[in-house]
């Protein structure tokens, strides 16, 4: 599995390259806990685009850091994934506590509004 990161803001954009299995699901897990703190990331975005599988333990990977981020104040959102990984995901429930965007850059201009609206309507207060 190989993992590529960029910072936007303060949201860190995950994308993950390979399978995502009982192999591979500690280490990638160990590699995004560390770059977020590293970087002092309050949200983060998982890109599936370039992933070609995940099983159980994926899913374990996506709700463990959707726990740490809700923990710290912050979101996490998925981005892209082929047909198989988005029907895991829709299958295992995901969709119902998380965001689904097309592109990472789709989901990084949600939190970004998201953001804004939040701060227009403390100015309304």
């Amino acid at each position: 599995m190989e993992l590529e990161f960029e910072q936007a803001g303060d949201t860190l954009v995950a994308a993950l390259h390979g399978e995502l299995d009982h192999h591979s699901a500690a280490d990638v897990r160990e590699r995004i806990d560390m770059e977020i703190d590293r970087r002092g990331s309050r949200n983060l975005i998982l890109s599936f685009g370039e992933m070609g599988f995940m099983d159980s333990a994926g899913i374990g990977v996506i709700l463990g850091r959707y726990n740490k981020r809700k923990e710290a104040g912050g979101k996490l959102l998925l981005a892209g994934g082929s047909r198989s990984i988005r029907r895991i995901l829709e299958m295992a429930g995901i969709y119902t506590i998380l965001s689904h965007y097309e592109t990472a850059e789709e989901a990084v201009e949600a939190l970004v509004r998201e953001a804004e609206q939040e701060a227009a309507d403390g100015r309304k207060r």
